[in-house]
């Protein structure tokens, strides 16, 4: 008999007869019954997968056990991700290290393209040490979205040879041995999220009476115990709790992972100790026989034991998906030049708004492969769904120019209206500048500049009629340049004034009347 559960996974080892089953079946039907066999398919499961909805459907929750493809669904935009690497395997012998668990990444939001597919990798725990004359072996990396987790460290074997008996290096370190007069360090956690590696326990051992002791593998909630006196063994270090279930009570894999594997000890008169597992889910080491394995899918580390290292944990990759809840629904978007031409005037409507914290414009000019920011609207208060915003520093060039409005919500995420174009006139320099009011006292006369300036380029102004030559003034922006024109021109003759203008590399020239 089989069974297949509400999620896709096959549990038991009737699922390869099933399927074969299934197949002769559906052969059968199309010889003897004449029957399209496209009308009795069927698509066979993943055994590495398994699906949960929550109670209220607005979450979907997949939880791998080996290496498959994600493929993002459209009807989902919260995304939460859980990548857990491979346990260590315990090391061999009578004070041997316990297997650090494999390091753990949490994002609680990521960002994935609807449509999509992500490749999944899953790190098989270490294989615990067989013979003295090698450690425990490291865990698998385990790998989402171009993330990787790395594998926890093996434990060290009792030996005189480091190489063996030193705890290794991973996500989380492997916990060192201890040999007759020797004692060996824990291995370094070298994961890619220092604040969750740690660090391997040390072997200890006693003086002359080698006593002696090997020490935990560090957990990735904290650095494993190291061996103490006597012939006191280390625990794992504890694992660390991720909770993503709360919603999805069918699911049985717990929220704590990779707990480091307990070590083994033994004393000079032959008495033996163990030290358990960390967090209940690391291996227990083992001082008459062979050390326990991580618990199943949570990437701890195994334990040490006297005939052989327990196993690692299989990592797991958890991907917890969120209903999609559109906080804007657009309406029209459009955009037009001014009737003076001196700026776009960009304006929206919207249906629907929800939880938004501000829109961000963007331009590009001349092809839509250069948005640029080139402003930001805060939200209407009064609950007006109309807003509209002026671009009037448009390019010199003329040629068209592309906009669209970024809505950003109050959690930072964001979405995007459609893209919309403006057909610019050229204009010719001189008709960038303006001089007003014309005729002027010169006490109140000011410039403007309709494009663009770059501050980096200060500008330089020099005024003149048929009698008189000013000395240049230079200015960092209009205003400034504004304010000392106005001194400039003060006690000068009434009549025709020029106005001569360097920027940037161009010249332009404007007549005032005073």
């Amino acid at each position: 008999m089989f069974t297949l559960n509400n999620y896709g996974r096959i549990h038991n080892a009737n699922g390869a007869f099933l399927i074969g089953l299934l197949v002769v079946l559906n052969l059968f039907a199309s010889s003897v019954y004449g029957l399209d066999t496209e009308d009795f398919s069927f698509t066979p499961v993943s055994p590495c997968i398994e699906t949960h909805y929550s109670a209220d459907g607005t979450s979907l929750l997949y939880i791998y056990f080996c290496d498959d493809v994600f493929a993002m669904p459209f009807d989902y935009d919260d995304v939460e991700v859980l990548i857990v690497a491979g346990g260590g395997g315990g090391g061999f012998g009578q004070s041997a290290g316990g297997g650090g668990g494999g390091e753990v990444y949490y994002q609680a939001s990521m960002m994935l393209n609807p449509g999509s597919s992500y490749q999944v990798a899953v790190g098989n725990g270490g294989n615990g040490a067989l013979v003295s004359s090698e450690a425990g072996g490291n865990g698998g990396n385990s790998s989402f979205n171009s993330i990787v987790a790395k594998g926890g460290g093996g434990g060290g074997t009792s030996s005189n040879n480091a190489s063996i008996a030193k705890g290794r290096a991973g996500g989380n370190g492997g916990g060192g041995a201890a040999a007759p007069d020797l004692s060996y360090s824990g291995g370094s956690g070298n994961g890619n999220a220092p604040s969750h590696s740690h660090a391997g326990g040390n072997g200890h051992q006693s003086g002359a009476s080698n006593n002696r002791a090997g020490g935990g593998g560090a957990g990735a909630g904290g650095a494993g115990n190291s061996g103490g006196n006597g012939h006191n063994p280390g625990a794992g270090g504890p694992g660390r709790q991720v909770d993503m279930f709360s919603d999805f009570p069918s699911v049985s894999i717990g929220n704590l992972f990779a707990a480091g594997g307990g070590a083994t000890g033994r004393q000079n008169n032959g008495n033996k100790k163990e030290a358990e597992g960390g967090s209940g889910i690391g291996g227990d080491g083992n001082a008459y026989g062979s050390g326990g394995s991580g618990k199943e899918n949570t990437g701890s580390g195994g334990g040490a034991g006297v005939s052989k290292g327990g196993k690692g944990a299989d990592g797991v990759v958890v991907i917890k998906l969120g209903a999609k809840i559109l906080p804007v629904v657009w309406a029209e978007v459009n955009a037009e030049l001014s009737v003076d031409q001196s700026g776009v005037l960009l304006n929206w409507s919207l249906l629907q708004e929800v939880d938004i914290s501000h829109y961000i414009i963007e331009r590009s000019v001349n092809g839509v492969q250069d948005f640029k920011v080139i402003g930001n609207v805060g939200i209407q208060l009064d609950g007006d769904l109309q807003y509209e915003f002026l671009d009037n520093k448009l390019p010199d060039t003329g040629g068209r120019v592309y906009y669209r409005v970024r809505e950003v919500s109050i959690s930072g995420k964001y979405s995007y209206s459609k893209t919309v174009s403006v057909q610019l006139p050229f204009r010719r320099e001189k008709e960038l500048w303006k001089v007003f009011p014309n005729p002027s006292n010169g006490h109140e006369v000011s410039i403007a500049y309709s494009g663009e300036l770059k501050k980096a380029h200060p500008i330089q102004l020099t005024a003149y009629n048929s009698l008189f030559r000013s000395q240049e003034i230079t200015a960092d922006s209009i205003e400034e340049l504004n304010n000392k024109l106005r001194s400039l021109l003060e006690g000068q003759l009434s009549g025709l004034v020029i106005l001569e203008i360097h920027w940037e590399g161009k010249t332009a020239y404007l007549k005032l009347v005073l």
